[in-house]
């Protein structure tokens, strides 16, 4: 329980911290979502 939310936690965070970005995401072949953060980056 409380790894879960540690990473819950720090998923949380990734997102608060990619708001103010462009975060772009994308899900692959294996079901995972794939980010890109930074400015100017162009969404695939």
């Amino acid at each position: 329980m409380k790894n879960a939310k540690s990473l819950s936690r720090e998923a949380q965070k990734s997102i608060i911290g990619g708001a103010a970005r462009v975060v772009c995401c994308e899900w692959n072949d294996q079901g995972k979502c794939i980010l890109w953060i930074g400015p100017g980056q162009y969404c695939p």
